[in-house]
């Protein structure tokens, strides 16, 4: 499919998205489905400020409107980015991504070694979080704190972290995830949808930084290495590596270039 035809598509399905989170007098994101019909659901825009209408028909999908009727600009892209946030600050953990560093090292005499390391998604309990806060020019969604050190979340519903952002975070030296939320999964959303696609789906989140990835990405060049001259390896640490008869010596020279540290 064509590029123009893509984003067409793309614009297409973001302008049927129904807006499913309005904000109450007193600061909550609520749902469509948490509050009483038309103008008793006592809710406003979180992007305008408009009051808005709680359409609860047997027909369509639940959702706002505005009491204009005129609506807004990205208004339920921005109530979903509200309602993800004060999700990610109630619930208190969520799942971090996975981490992979891939290899690979060729030998003079053309034998190639290919490495895959992973460290698997973890649930992260967090404490100490808040939404909003401000690092120079750049506001991070949500900040707490995990095992005692500080973790960044960004969550990304139509703009992802740009370069600029990623540099700036990465400096930060914390460890600084995206979770991205596709608005064409769901025509609306509900508490639950968005709870699934926020906490636990594994497949919607990346480090935008994490200390530990250069450490892994080590493991991965001395596996690739070693699988290039035969090698095979048994398990963690390097000491259960198992080289052919010969190769010893060039294995250990091709370790030392690239800054492996043998154990003593």
């Amino acid at each position: 499919m064509a590029l123009h035809a893509r984003v067409e598509e793309a614009l297409a399905v973001t302008a049927n998205l129904f807006q499913s989170f309005g904000i109450t007098s007193d600061g909550r994101v609520v749902s469509v489905e948490d509050v009483r019909r038309g103008m008793a659901c006592d809710c406003c825009c979180t992007e305008c400020g408009e009051l808005l209408i709680a359409r609860q028909g047997d027909v369509r999908a639940w959702h706002f409107a505005h009491d204009s009727g005129a609506g807004c600009t990205g208004a339920a892209e921005g109530a979903l980015h509200r309602a993800a946030k004060q999700l990610l600050v109630e619930a208190g953990s969520v799942l971090a991504p996975a981490m992979e560093a891939r290899a690979s090292h060729r030998v003079d005499d053309g034998r190639l070694g290919e490495a895959t390391v992973v460290k698997p998604a973890e649930l992260w309990v967090l404490t100490q979080i808040r939404e909003e806060v401000a690092v120079g020019v750049h506001r991070i969604d949500v900040v707490g704190a995990h095992d005692g050190r500080p973790v960044l979340i960004e969550v990304a519903v139509t703009h992802v972290v740009d370069d600029d952002k990623r540099k700036a975070l990465s400096e930060l030296g914390a460890p600084c995830f995206e979770i991205s939320l596709d608005v064409h999964c769901h025509e609306s959303w509900s508490w639950e949808d968005l709870r699934l696609e926020v906490l636990e789906r594994p497949e919607n989140r990346r480090w935008i930084y994490h200390p530990d990835q250069p450490m892994l990405d080590e493991q991965a060049r001395c596996e690739a290495v070693a699988k290039s001259f035969g090698g095979r390896y048994k398990g963690a640490p390097y000491r259960n590596w198992v080289i052919p008869v010969g190769a010893k010596s060039a294995v250990l020279e091709q370790l030392d270039g690239i800054g492996a540290v043998r154990e003593t």
